[in-house]
């Protein structure tokens, strides 16, 4: 993986479930994925399974969205608080939403010509369906854009002679999320996400001394870390039952 003094190295990726009320560790796991896009919805089932129960509401950090993951949370009814990629670049320090003038979000659908017109009026018509990452979309293309005034605004690839939107099956979603997260109770809903996961990293570092593992493999790695885990959970027990 890379590491923060730019460079590559050996490393595990650790991640973690905690609960609000305790910062009682639920779901805990190691893998040797450099990102987390993959990671929310097996930590969510463990969690699940491990607690017994389907959780109020959920958070998790930007760096855990994935299209395929809003799908998920979708499907399954998840009460959650899960930013996009680009939302925290989109959003002003007044927690505005952002949108560029000529993002495709800003093309709106006509249903007589059953296209998209852009900030110019013109339409853009379906060309194809395609999916990725588990996640389905149509594209849809101009045709008027080479006699356009706005051609060099709304193109940002000079090769590109029109310009071409795709359009997700879950943007609807997407909004909705963003329209949660922008709202008063959204924002401090998710805000307690930094109040419950991080001081059990911070703890696991500083008050139990775990800044690396003493083992290699995979599965020794994981079994290293539920050890940890489990040790932080009784020391947390501990406390509490002394409150």
């Amino acid at each position: 993986m890379r590491t923060p003094d730019g460079g590559t190295g050996v490393c595990y990726n650790s991640q973690l479930a905690v609960d609000a009320d305790h910062q009682m560790i639920i779901a805990c796991d190691v893998t040797s994925d450099e990102h987390d896009h993959q990671q929310f919805v097996p930590l969510y089932e463990q969690a699940v399974k491990n607690a017994g129960q389907v959780p109020n509401e959920t958070s998790a950090d930007a760096g855990y969205h994935s299209g395929a993951v809003y799908l998920y949370i979708e499907e399954k009814r998840i009460d959650a608080y899960l930013p996009d990629s680009k939302f925290h670049a989109e959003t002003d320090e007044q927690g505005n939403e952002l949108i560029p003038p000529f993002d495709r979000r800003h093309f709106r659908y006509d249903e007589h010509e059953r296209g998209y017109r852009c900030p110019a009026n013109a339409v853009l018509h379906f060309k194809r369906r395609s999916r990725r990452n588990g996640v389905k979309f149509e594209v849809y293309q101009a045709t008027a854009c080479l006699e356009c005034d706005l051609r060099k605004q709304c193109i940002s690839k000079p090769q590109a002679r029109f310009r071409q939107i795709q359009i997700y099956e879950n943007d609807g979603f997407k909004a909705q999320m963003r329209a949660k997260l922008h709202s008063e109770e959204g924002k401090q809903r998710y805000l307690k996400r930094l109040a419950t996961v991080e001081p059990v990293f911070a703890q696991l570092k500083q008050h139990l001394g775990f800044t690396k593992y003493l083992v290699r493999g995979i599965e020794k790695v994981k079994a290293e870390f539920r050890l940890l885990c489990t040790a932080y959970n009784i020391k947390k027990l501990a406390f509490l039952t002394m409150m």
